[in-house]
């Protein structure tokens, strides 16, 4: 019977040092999301986690129009360093808070993310969503369910959005949306009454405010004969996401100036 319990707390011992699979950092793939349509912000709260309660909101209480950006409030299941697992008054940077900040949330600025189907602009209002984590096994990491409320740029298929020509070639128009997002107009999707002219060129775009250039030493004329240059309307026709990365193709056809 002695050499039957030692097997047995043997089995034991080992199936406590398994460590499970979700034991490492990282983001759960189930999250809840709830979104709210808002207006542009400011290009002043655009890059910031700190974002003005106006700039993540400001038309919670208006009338719904299409428009790319979106609050989004959200509930995420993160794990938590030991290092940010506690408060200390030596340490005041490295709060639980803290932790999931620079951890989970900072990273997410600027690039596509999944679970809300954009790209993070800036967030606020984060919140555990109870006093407690949950610690599997052995693992170091704490696992905590966190509210968050995210501002997003999520264009779609048929909107109309504003971008300034800052590319041109004969077999493409290239446009800047917000002076951070490219889009390209392909030849198929340029009104045909518009001529493209050889010139000379002055080497690739700069963001609004810039120059428009034509790549191919030359520039688009419209069906008046004027120089296609600064802001132009266009439709939307695709968004791909590669990896935190977002590309954009649109159209020219049936958009007035």
């Amino acid at each position: 019977t002695k050499h039957h319990d030692h097997k047995h707390k043997k089995k034991d011992k080992d199936r406590k040092r398994k460590r499970p699979a979700d034991s490492s950092p990282g983001t759960s793939k189930k999250a809840r999301t709830t979104t709210t349509t808002t207006t542009s912000p400011s290009s002043s709260s655009k890059h910031h986690k700190n974002a003005s309660p106006s700039s993540l909101a400001a038309a919670a209480n208006s009338p719904a129009r299409k428009t790319p950006y979106h609050a989004i409030r959200t509930s995420l299941y993160l794990t938590l360093s030991p290092k940010y697992s506690y408060k200390s008054l030596q340490s005041p940077h490295t709060t639980p808070s803290s932790g999931i900040q620079k951890d989970h949330l900072d990273p997410l600025l600027m690039s596509y993310f999944e679970p809300v189907s954009g790209v993070v602009l800036a967030y606020r209002n984060m919140s555990f969503e109870t006093d407690c984590a949950k610690i599997v096994g052995e693992s170091p990491f704490a696992h905590v369910w966190v509210s968050v409320e995210f501002l997003v740029w999520r264009p779609l298929k048929g909107m109309v959005l504003k971008g300034w020509v800052n590319m041109a070639g004969a077999s493409h128009v290239g446009l800047l949306v917000e002076n951070t997002w490219n889009v390209a107009i392909p030849r198929e999707r340029i009104p045909e009454g518009w001529r493209w002219g050889e010139g000379e060129g002055e080497g690739e775009g700069e963001g609004e405010g810039g120059a428009s250039a034509g790549v191919d030493g030359g520039y688009w004329t419209d069906g008046d004969g004027n120089k296609v240059e600064g802001f132009r309307e266009f439709k939307v026709e695709a968004v791909k996401a590669m990896g935190h990365m977002v590309s954009m193709e649109g159209s020219l056809l049936g958009i007035e100036k």
